[in-house]
């Protein structure tokens, strides 16, 4: 004898979070949007962690900013979290350059007084000058 049973499928979704940008490196100054896309859940909203704090921050509509220059180039690992299901989370992993260094000209218009007093004009993106004095270094601030 065959039994019929009378049977549904269902199709279950299982909820993902995605990081859809493939960007592996960043520079201070630079943005990015993440690209999230949220699967299986009807609550889209995540909350944002990450390997190292005040490097980087992102805005509440998933753009990724560098807010801190770095001495090194720097790993930072993102973590976004689904805020219904904290089980269900998405890594990314990437890397905060360190600024590249800047080629700056020299100094014009160098002149020194009667009286020793050493003078030039202010190069554009100097912070800095290390003034020689007979061999002997000397750091003068802007």
């Amino acid at each position: 004898m065959i039994q019929v049973i009378n049977t549904k499928v269902f199709n279950i979704i299982a909820p993902k979070v995605e990081i859809k940008n493939d960007t592996k490196e960043i520079y201070k100054g630079q943005t990015i949007d993440l690209g999230i896309n949220v699967i299986g859940s009807k609550n889209k909203s995540i909350t944002w962690s990450y390997s190292v704090q005040n490097v980087v921050s992102i805005s509440k509509t998933n753009v990724l900013s560098v807010i801190k220059d770095v001495n090194y180039d720097t790993v930072v690992v993102l973590t976004a979290t689904l805020n219904s299901n904290p089980n269900v989370s998405v890594n990314k992993t990437i890397t905060v350059k360190k600024a590249p260094a800047i080629d700056l000209a020299a100094p014009i218009n160098v002149k020194i007084s009667s009286d020793g007093l050493i003078t030039w004009n202010r190069v554009d993106g100097a912070t800095a000058y290390l003034v020689k004095i007979n061999g002997n270094p000397r750091l003068a601030k802007n």
